[in-house]
This record gives structure tokens, C-alpha cells and sequence, in this order.
């Protein structure tokens, strides 16, 4: 189910996060498969103008979905309190299992042509994540995340290879994003603003976030991207990448079988080649160098 519409229910979510205020408008947001999200549009007495987005977390089976908004939105603040460029959560609304961000005037990168300023500044973005205290962290909320190869996507062969090779250190331990590709990056005049969907936040191997964000990078800027991309993230958090290659190969097997799913997103970002035959091909050649390197 998605957000409420009813105007009675509107009229009382508008006067929580502003009293006495007139609901302008309601518009849907596009491009996103984890939630469903809105842009509230709200008018005060002096008929000044304030947005919020509204955010409904997807129920992907989750045995605890009435109580997903109220756990996504602690995770929200705990972002946002720590300085890394978290959309502020205002209010969550529990009885409707959604919350309110602050709205930030920003967009993806329309047809993901940033590329330059992308491999400057979401690198940078990243170490800062990584780099993020890690005092004061609720592990019942955002726990300690080592465990993917129990996850059935894992294809056979390379869950083969990766159950031979020794366990990866459990250290260094910092801050994840879980998800750090394009489409969750928001750009006003070439500056990145905010970085969204923050539902996966976790603690973990930095190197585990940073394939992640080299596979996404490879499907929509290709492999001279990925090397700048990680050569700058180095240079603001400089890390033993002996390991890069297994995690490299371990995250390559996140998007299991859903290829279509997730290039159902790039359309509305303005980049329809990045088809689902596109991912696999592309993934393929990641795992291969992967390969090559722990054969190394």
C-alpha cells in the first residue's frame, strides 16, 4: 500500500507538521524501488510556501512491516545527526507506517551525466560515511553486517570460490551506507546536496560499501570510472585493499536475479541503455576481474 491520499488524513498529517497550515499539493516521486515517496506541498497563514517528502517503506516480506517507518526513520536521524548530508526526518507517523523528511532542493543527476563532478564528490561523500563516528550506536538498529554469503542470490560457482578462500578480516569496522549508487545521490548546480535511502545503513567492512559503488559506477560510467572513482575514495580514506577483490566479487551477487527490477529505475533517470542484458554483461566482466585478481 502506498502513501494516503484521503484529503481528512492529509489535512491531519499537514497540521502535525505544520499547524494551521493548507495542503497545496501532493506529487509522487519517481525512480526508486525500496519505498514510496511523495513531495508534500504545504501553505502556512502567511501563505508561505513549505515542502516535505513524504516516505513509505516497500514491504518486501518484512515479518516486522507495521513497525518499518518508526525503525527507518531512527535510522534517518541517526544519518543526519552525524553530519552526512541525511535529509532531516521530522515526524514519523506510526499509525500510517510512513514519516516526513525535510524536503532538500536537489535531483538526481538528470541522465547521469555528472560524470566528472560524480568521481570528485561521491567518493569524497563515501570515506565520509565511512569515516563517521561510531559512538552511541544502537546494534539492535543498525547492526553489524558480515553474514551476505548465507544469502541464496550467491550463484554456485561463486559462492565456491568464496567458501575457499579464508574469511575476510573483521576489522576495520565502520558506518555503511548499504546502497551507495547514483540514484541515491541528489545534485543542485554541480554540488551534491543529500544522499538518500539510508533503509540499509549498517556497520561493516568499508571495502564491502565501496564495490558496491564500484559495480554501480561500472554500469553507468563504465571501467575508467570505477579506477578514478576508487582511486579518490583512497585518497580521502586510505585503506588496505587486499581484500577489495572478494568483496568485489561477494557484492557482484546482490542484484541475484533481479537485473530487471533494478534497471527499471534508470529510465526516469534519464538513462534507458542501462537495460537489464546491459547489467549482466557488465557484471559478468566485474566478477572475471575479481577472479583474476584473487587468482593473482
Amino acid at each position: 500500500m502506498g502513501l494516503p491520499t484521503d484529503r481528512l488524513v492529509m489535512a491531519e498529517i499537514a497540521n502535525q507538521l505544520l499547524p494551521n497550515s493548507e495542503v497545496l499539493s501532493l506529487e509522487p516521486l519517481k525512480g526508486g524501488i525500496s519505498a514510496s515517496m511523495a513531495v508534500l506541498t504545504l501553505a502556512d497563514q502567511k501563505r508561505e510556501i513549505h515542502k516535505f517528502t513524504l516516505r513509505k517503506p516497500g514491504d518486501w516480506g518484512d515479518e516486522e512491516y507495521a513497525t518499518k517507518a518508526s525503525r527507518e526513520f531512527r535510522k534517518y536521524r541517526f544519518a543526519f545527526e552525524s553530519g552526512l548530508l541525511c535529509p532531516e526526518p521530522i515526524i514519523c507517523f506510526e499509525e500510517h507506517n510512513f514519516f516526513a523528511l525535510r524536503w532538500v532542493d536537489g535531483t538526481p543527476d538528470p541522465k547521469l551525466t555528472n560524470r566528472e563532478q560524480y568521481l570528485i564528490q561521491a567518493p569524497q561523500r563515501l570515506a565520509a560515511i565511512h569515516r563517521a563516528p561510531l559512538l552511541s550506536i544502537d546494534r539492535d538498529l543498525i547492526p553489524i553486517n558480515f553474514d551476505e554469503l548465507t544469502s541464496s542470490r550467491i550463484s554456485r560457482d561463486v559462492r565456491t570460490v568464496l567458501e575457499q578462500l579464508a574469511p575476510p578480516p573483521s576489522e576495520p569496522i565502520s558506518l555503511r551506507h548499504g546502497d551507495f549508487w547514483p540514484g541515491n545521490i541528489l545534485w543542485k548546480d554541480d554540488q551534491i546536496v543529500a544522499i538518500i535511502d539510508w533503509e540499509e545503513i549498517q556497520l561493516g567492512s568499508p571495502l564491502a560499501d565501496l564495490a558496491i559503488a564500484r559495480l554501480d559506477c561500472l554500469w553507468v560510467y563504465g571501467w575508467e570510472a570505477v579506477d578514478a572513482f576508487t582511486a579518490n575514495y583512497l585518497n580521502h580514506n586510505p585503506l588496505d585493499t587486499s581484500w577489495l577483490a572478494y568483496w568485489d566479487l561477494r557484492c557482484s551477487q546482490r542484484v541475484g536475479d533481479c537485473h530487471s527490477d533494478w534497471a527499471a529505475s534508470y529510465p526516469s533517470l534519464g538513462r534507458p541503455d542501462v537495460t537489464a542484458e546491459h547489467m549482466r554483461t557488465l557484471q559478468a566482466e566485474f566478477i572475471n576481474d575479481a577472479l583474476q585478481r584473487l587468482g593473482e
